[in-house]
């Protein structure tokens, strides 16, 4: 049961994904003649689909919007060199997940 529930989960994300990536790709494209000497912090949000919604001012955010966020920041990078991955992201919330800190 457990497994038919994993590969139910793997078949409803993998649109979302590819639909991401063909969105990046096409957008990629439109921009291909842009100076990217412009941009001073590397990052074209216009590349990915704006799903966190980022560009509104004053919204609050959820750690699932925050996650999506990183995530859309990471991809609308040109140099992802010195940028926290989302995997990296998931990996350290599981790990310090049941970390109290104290203020």
């Amino acid at each position: 049961m457990r497994r038919m529930y994993l590969v139910v989960l793997c078949w409803s994300i993998l649109p979302t994904v590819m639909a991401q990536s063909e969105y990046r790709q096409a957008a990629d494209n439109a921009f291909t003649n842009l100076d990217k000497g412009g941009i001073s912090s590397g990052i074209l949000y216009d590349r990915v689909f704006p799903a966190a919604n980022l560009r509104e001012s004053g919204a609050s955010s959820s750690p699932g919007h925050f996650r999506q966020a990183q995530s859309e920041l990471y991809e609308a990078s040109y140099n992802t060199t010195n940028r926290l991955t989302p995997e990296d992201l998931r990996s350290l919330v599981w790990e310090y997940g049941n970390t109290i800190i104290s203020l």
